[in-house]
């Protein structure tokens, strides 16, 4: 079966390894998109990102869902008062 797994990234050594992650346990059938945040594209690529709810980088979606792991995270104004009060 084939799949389609899209990575977003920012060009950092974390987006890095979750890419070539991604290289190791994929099928060579599979299709890989590497969306990075940081390129000259980036404001086209942050609409596919925003549209699946990213927060954070890495983030990995297969098949048009956006992996559990990548789902929570980031900073909210709720977590960085939180954390100063």
């Amino acid at each position: 079966m084939k799949n389609t797994i899209e990575i977003f990234v920012a060009g950092c050594p974390y987006c890095d390894s979750a890419v070539k992650l991604v290289k190791e346990v994929t099928n060579n059938d599979d299709e890989i998109k590497v969306y990075n945040l940081a390129g000259v594209e980036k404001e086209e690529v942050k609409k596919v990102a925003d549209g699946y709810g990213v927060t954070t980088v890495p983030a990995v979606a297969v098949n048009g869902s956006l992996l559990e792991c990548c789902k929570t995270g980031g900073v909210t104004r709720e977590l960085l008062v939180s954390a100063l009060s």
